[in-house]
């Protein structure tokens, strides 16, 4: 897993990356949705909650969340306007 941020312009950005396997493109474009999970095959007691609380919360800082996949490697970008000094 790697986590990085950077300051583009005016804007903060938080990335994390993680490798994955066995990760569509659908799950990705669903990876926001309530109670969605993409591996079908866990036995642990998730409820698919943990992104769909991430997305509200950086909302409601006014930031922006997305999500994209590059090869193997999935990746999470949060945008947030920074404070002028």
């Amino acid at each position: 897993m790697d986590i990085s941020l950077e300051k583009e312009e005016n804007r903060a950005l938080l990335k994390i990356s993680n490798a994955i396997v066995n990760l569509t493109l659908q799950d990705v474009e669903n990876i926001f949705e309530r109670f969605y999970m993409a591996d079908k095959t866990r036995s642990g007691k998730g409820t698919g909650l943990g992104l769909a609380i991430t997305k509200g919360l950086v909302e409601k800082m006014n930031g922006n969340i997305i999500a994209d996949m590059k090869g193997d490697i999935f990746n999470i970008y949060c945008r947030f306007r920074t404070i002028k000094e």
